[in-house]
Protein backbone atom coordinates (compact mmCIF):
# COMPACT_ATOMS: atom_id res chain seq x y z
CA UNK A 1 0.00 0.00 0.00
CA UNK A 2 1.32 3.45 -0.91
CA UNK A 3 0.77 6.17 1.68
CA UNK A 4 -0.13 9.56 0.25
CA UNK A 5 -0.12 12.95 1.91
CA UNK A 6 -2.21 14.77 -0.68
CA UNK A 7 -5.95 14.84 -1.24
CA UNK A 8 -7.40 11.34 -1.25
CA UNK A 9 -10.41 9.90 -3.03
CA UNK A 10 -13.19 8.19 -1.06
CA UNK A 11 -11.89 4.78 -2.20
CA UNK A 12 -8.38 5.64 -0.98
CA UNK A 13 -9.76 6.73 2.41
CA UNK A 14 -11.74 3.49 2.69
CA UNK A 15 -8.65 1.51 1.68
CA UNK A 16 -6.59 3.10 4.46
CA UNK A 17 -9.26 2.27 7.06
CA UNK A 18 -9.39 -1.35 5.90
CA UNK A 19 -5.59 -1.52 5.86
CA UNK A 20 -5.62 -0.34 9.49
CA UNK A 21 -7.85 -3.26 10.50
CA UNK A 22 -5.74 -5.73 8.52
CA UNK A 23 -2.57 -4.48 10.23
CA UNK A 24 -4.20 -4.66 13.65
CA UNK A 25 -4.99 -8.32 12.96
CA UNK A 26 -1.46 -9.14 11.80
CA UNK A 27 0.48 -6.97 14.24
CA UNK A 28 1.66 -4.54 11.56
CA UNK A 29 2.55 -0.86 12.01
CA UNK A 30 -0.69 1.11 12.11
CA UNK A 31 0.57 4.49 13.33
CA UNK A 32 2.03 5.42 9.95
CA UNK A 33 -1.51 5.35 8.54
CA UNK A 34 -2.63 8.36 10.63
CA UNK A 35 -2.23 12.06 9.90
CA UNK A 36 -0.80 14.10 12.78
CA UNK A 37 -4.25 15.51 13.59
CA UNK A 38 -6.26 12.31 13.00
CA UNK A 39 -9.39 11.70 15.05
CA UNK A 40 -9.90 8.07 16.14
CA UNK A 41 -13.02 6.61 17.75
CA UNK A 42 -13.25 3.26 19.49
CA UNK A 43 -16.50 1.78 20.89
CA UNK A 44 -16.92 2.14 24.66
CA UNK A 45 -13.80 4.34 24.81
CA UNK A 46 -14.59 7.42 22.82
CA UNK A 47 -12.50 9.75 20.69
CA UNK A 48 -8.82 10.56 20.71
CA UNK A 49 -7.07 13.11 18.50
CA UNK A 50 -3.54 13.06 17.19
CA UNK A 51 -0.97 10.37 16.55
CA UNK A 52 0.46 10.55 20.08
CA UNK A 53 -2.93 9.97 21.74
CA UNK A 54 -3.88 7.26 19.25
CA UNK A 55 -0.61 5.46 19.94
CA UNK A 56 -1.22 5.78 23.70
CA UNK A 57 -4.74 4.36 23.35
CA UNK A 58 -3.57 1.43 21.20
CA UNK A 59 -0.90 0.65 23.80
CA UNK A 60 -3.57 0.52 26.51
CA UNK A 61 -5.74 -1.68 24.31
CA UNK A 62 -2.80 -4.01 23.76
CA UNK A 63 -2.68 -4.55 27.52
CA UNK A 64 -6.28 -5.78 27.45
CA UNK A 65 -6.43 -7.72 24.18
CA UNK A 66 -3.70 -10.22 23.31
CA UNK A 67 -5.02 -10.89 19.79
CA UNK A 68 -7.93 -9.85 17.61
CA UNK A 69 -9.41 -10.91 14.31
CA UNK A 70 -11.79 -8.72 12.33
CA UNK A 71 -14.32 -10.45 10.10
CA UNK A 72 -13.69 -8.46 6.95
CA UNK A 73 -16.30 -10.30 4.88
CA UNK A 74 -18.98 -8.52 6.91
CA UNK A 75 -17.61 -4.94 6.90
CA UNK A 76 -19.82 -2.02 6.01
CA UNK A 77 -17.99 1.20 5.16
CA UNK A 78 -19.26 4.75 5.05
CA UNK A 79 -17.12 7.57 3.67
CA UNK A 80 -18.29 11.15 4.07
CA UNK A 81 -15.77 13.85 3.32
CA UNK A 82 -12.58 13.04 5.22
CA UNK A 83 -14.38 10.71 7.64
CA UNK A 84 -14.45 6.94 7.30
CA UNK A 85 -16.52 4.58 9.41
CA UNK A 86 -16.09 0.83 9.21
CA UNK A 87 -18.70 -1.28 10.94
CA UNK A 88 -18.21 -4.98 11.41
CA UNK A 89 -17.60 -7.83 13.78
CA UNK A 90 -14.50 -9.25 15.40
CA UNK A 91 -13.38 -11.59 18.12
CA UNK A 92 -10.45 -11.24 20.50
CA UNK A 93 -8.48 -12.98 23.21
CA UNK A 94 -8.09 -11.27 26.56
CA UNK A 95 -4.55 -10.53 27.78
CA UNK A 96 -5.71 -9.57 31.27
CA UNK A 97 -8.22 -12.35 31.78
CA UNK A 98 -7.07 -15.41 29.81
CA UNK A 99 -9.88 -17.53 31.24
CA UNK A 100 -12.38 -15.34 29.35
CA UNK A 101 -10.95 -16.20 25.93
CA UNK A 102 -12.72 -18.33 23.34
Amino acid sequence: MTITTGTMTDEQRKSVALEFLKRVDTGGDVIELFADDALFCFPKYGMVRGVEKIEEFLGELGGIISSIEHHSAYFNSIVEGDRVVVEGTSHADSARYPWLTR
